[in-house]
This record gives C-alpha cells, sequence and structure tokens, in this order.
C-alpha cells in the first residue's frame, strides 16, 4: 500500500443553493462509484463529508485516492446537473485530524455542523 498523500478539505459552494438532499444523492453516488473501485473499508477510512441543510456548501475531507475518486465523482456529476457556472470548488486548508469524522457508513447530519 503507498503512503497517505495527507488530509485534505474541497469545499464545494453552489450558486444558487441546491436542495440538500440533492447534493447528499449526488454525494451519495460519488461515494458509492468510489467504492466499487477501491472496496468499502478503504472508502470509509478515507472519506467523510458534511452537507449544510441550505444545500449551499457541501465540504469533502480526503484522506487518500479513495476519497479524491468520490471527489472527482462528485465534480463531474454536481457539473452536470448546474452546470460549470453553478458551483466552485475552494481548497480549504486541513486543520486537526478530528476536525471531521473518518467514513461514511452513517447518515451525517445536515444541518451544516461537523460530528
Amino acid at each position: 500500500m503507498a503512503a497517505s498523500p495527507g488530509r485534505s478539505l474541497l469545499r464545494f459552494r453552489f450558486t444558487p443553493p441546491s436542495d440538500s438532499a440533492t447534493v447528499e444523492d449526488d454525494l451519495r453516488l460519488a461515494l458509492f462509484a468510489a467504492e466499487c473501485l477501491y472496496g468499502p473499508a478503504r472508502l470509509r477510512l478515507e472519506a467523510a463529508y458534511s452537507v449544510r441543510c441550505d444545500g449551499a456548501t457541501c465540504i469533502i475531507e480526503s484522506r487518500g485516492e479513495a476519497a479524491d475518486a468520490a471527489a472527482r465523482v462528485f465534480a463531474g456529476l454536481t457539473a452536470m446537473r448546474v452546470g460549470e457556472a453553478g458551483f466552485q470548488v475552494e481548497h480549504l486548508a486541513a486543520g486537526p485530524a478530528e476536525a471531521m469524522p473518518t467514513g461514511t457508513g452513517a447518515r451525517p447530519p445536515i444541518s451544516g455542523g461537523r460530528r
């Protein structure tokens, strides 16, 4: 197994805000696609996310290739749904490792707060 590339955070901003359920559905599809490539255990270890309840933003935490793949698929699905002008992607400074939960097994809150 290759060394982990570290931790990165991507913030997707939607203008105008999207329906949070639709954003989460697209994200779950992207996670499923990455899971098909890398397996559920690896994805659970490498990916976490949070969707604001107003649909304005989604944050994806990546700790490896599987999560990076999910973020790329999500970007493609988002571009198809809202168009390139309908969203922006920002790379955020990664803070302490405990800032977001690791794993995708449980449905996270979509209230905008981190677990």
